[in-house]
């Protein structure tokens, strides 16, 4: 991932809630969901994890196991119904469509 492109996904998340691990009316932030795409793993968003921890925000790389679209996806759904709260999905390239 790219600096800019790190920093940007950091800007978009804090403009929504400020540094606490709460929000202005003491919900608990969203969990970040971030899941990658082909010809990668979940370690490419080491860098994006560390600084929204950082901020506060609890953070899912999802290890995509990139078996086709719709297992793919069924994983995804299936990984999001057991995290509580609000949730926020980034997917990069491939992970788009999942």
């Amino acid at each position: 991932m790219s600096n800019h492109f790190v920093a940007s996904l950091e800007t978009a998340l804090a403009s929504l809630v400020d540094g606490a691990d709460r929000d202005d009316d003491g919900q608990p932030k969203p969990t970040v969901v971030l899941v990658h795409g082909a010809f990668a793993d979940a370690s490419g968003w080491e860098p994006v994890a560390a600084r929204l921890h950082r901020r506060g925000f609890p953070v899912i790389a999802v290890p995509n196991p990139l078996r086709g679209l719709a297992y793919d996806t069924a994983y995804l759904q299936g990984l999001l119904a057991g995290v509580a709260g609000p949730k926020i999905l980034v997917g990069h390239s491939y992970a788009g469509a999942v």
